[in-house]
């Protein structure tokens, strides 16, 4: 299973509380009147966020995110089935403009893998971290650094660890297609993956800045972690599909 994941800021002149209302009520509303090929679809509400290096205006670029979206599809030809269908065309994509600042959008085509944590619930903040890999890094030097640096970190072992609840890798996949164009601008940095955890609502922010400090020292190990343009956002998820 492939999906889309789009991480989207508002128009200009509309509040995030109408954003959340439009995205959840109307375009919502329209994607699940007719789910064509779309397995599952989500949005992720920002609660919260934190964008980049402290010493470093890179950040500027990525800056602010109010909501991620994210489409399953079985594989890439359903999912060109989907874009490619009348709806979608003429209804779907249309009524972005009611809500998305389109030059400011990214997206990419990613695979999801679950990784093991030691204490699994149902965790209702969920923490979608952006990341990207420094330019001489290869992609599967990257990716071996990330997977590692993230199972190391939910081990049953200090830095926040038994707070996490659920965790998933989602690895950005070469778009053969072209169709990611659809969510994105082209002038938005690439991203090369999102790093997903779950926690619970008491203390999520504080138990989240604990794993990521050692997470962080995993990742400087490996020199591997482009951290000017990483984002991380605090998120509450709406199911439609």
């Amino acid at each position: 299973m492939i999906k889309t994941i789009a991480a989207i800021r508002r128009k200009p002149g509309m509040t995030q509380q109408e954003y959340f209302r439009y995205i959840l009520e109307v375009h919502g509303a329209l994607a699940k009147a007719r789910p064509l090929t779309v397995r599952r679809y989500v949005q992720s509400h920002v609660l919260d966020g934190a964008y980049g290096a402290a010493t470093d205006s890179a950040y500027q670029v990525a800056f602010h995110r109010d909501s991620v979206t994210e489409l399953h599809f079985d594989n890439v030809e359903s999912m060109m089935q989907n874009f490619g269908d009348p709806y979608v065309r003429d209804v779907l994509g249309p009524d972005g403009a009611h809500f998305n600042d389109f030059p400011s959008a990214l997206a990419l085509l990613a695979e999801d893998t679950d990784i093991r944590v030691a204490h699994p619930g149902d965790g209702a903040v969920r923490v979608m971290y952006f990341l990207g890999r420094q330019p001489e890094v290869t992609d599967r030097q990257f990716r071996d650094a990330l997977r590692q640096a993230v199972q190391d970190g939910l081990d049953d072992a200090p830095d926040g660890a038994p707070a996490v609840r659920r965790a998933v890798l989602s690895h950005a996949i070469h778009d053969e297609t072209g169709l990611i164009a659809y969510f994105g601008s082209s002038d938005m940095p690439a991203y090369d993956a999102v790093l997903n955890l779950w926690f619970d609502p008491a203390q999520a922010l504080a138990e989240w800045r604990a794993w990521q400090a050692g997470f962080e020292l995993r990742m400087q190990q490996s020199t591997s972690h482009d951290r000017s343009h990483a984002f991380f956002l605090m998120t509450r998820e709406h199911v439609i599909i």
